[in-house]
């Protein structure tokens, strides 16, 4: 159990998050709290999937031209993501030394 003073200053914290960021007041509130994902995250997964399924129709039906665009799909995808890492200042820099 709160004491009334823990449950005063419970209330007033809580106003005052509703004030300042309602949304998340209502997240919190209704616990449906997730991690949000990002477009471009989204659009990398999006291509790996359509990468991994191309290479899965070409393997499975042996055709060649499926399996050379499921390679383009996939490296579109490795570039796409680390473009977006760099850019979110997230890339390795030459101090850093080797993996």
């Amino acid at each position: 159990m709160l004491s009334r003073d823990e449950e005063r200053r419970l209330a007033e914290i809580e106003q005052q998050l509703t004030a300042t960021d309602p949304a998340f007041a209502a997240m919190v509130r209704d616990g449906t709290m997730r991690p949000a994902i990002g477009t471009r995250t989204a659009a990398v997964l999006a291509l790996c999937a359509l990468g991994a399924l191309l290479l899965i129709l070409g393997v499975i039906a042996a055709t060649f031209s499926l399996i050379f665009w499921s390679v383009v799909v996939l490296g579109c995808a490795v570039v796409a993501h680390v473009v977006g890492g760099k850019r979110a200042g997230r890339g390795r820099t030459s101090d850093e030394g080797p993996l």
